[in-house]
């Protein structure tokens, strides 16, 4: 069954949606990738005393990559929606999103690799974003200047009207 032309998603929304997807992939990939290494650990390094065997946080990753997936899942919710402009509703996920990225920076000396991979995930999603709020804002102030371009000029008819 096809749905009607006005219930699709845009395709630049798809696309976005797609590439957030493939970021928290790739973040998830790399959080149990870096997790399973001993020697990421501060307590496993070459710089402390090895005290016992290494066992993979699994309730630790786990948690992480929740949390990973679910901000992922209110990303796409918030860009994709309809309501606003999309540049507007990209400059409130930043405000959110700088100043956890922020904190997870300024917070991440020893910290375990799946907490780096997080805030690394962080700091990548905040990029995009940051990119998406240039790209919309530069595109709507160039469909403005065109739309006020194309009114100014008394020679230019818009498209489709009857000349007289």
């Amino acid at each position: 069954m096809r749905t009607s032309p006005s219930n699709r998603t845009p395709l630049h929304l798809r696309i976005l949606a797609g590439l957030i997807a493939f970021l928290a992939a790739y973040h998830i990939w790399r959080m149990l990738h870096e997790s399973s290494q001993p020697g990421y650990y501060y307590e496993y390094s070459v710089l402390a005393p090895l005290m016992h065997n290494f066992t993979f946080p699994y309730v630790a990753v786990s948690i992480s990559v929740g949390l990973l997936v679910a901000e992922a899942v209110l990303l796409v919710y918030a860009l994709a929606r309809k309501a606003g402009r999309l540049w507007m509703r990209a400059i409130w996920c930043l405000a959110v999103l700088l100043p956890t990225a922020w904190f997870g920076i300024m917070s991440a000396m020893h910290s375990p690799p799946y907490y780096a991979a997080h805030v690394l995930w962080l700091v990548h999603a905040a990029l995009l974003v940051l990119l998406v709020v240039l790209a919309s804002a530069l595109t709507g102030f160039y469909r403005r200047l065109r739309s006020r371009s194309a009114g100014a000029s008394p020679g230019v008819q818009p498209t489709g009207s009857a000349g007289g």
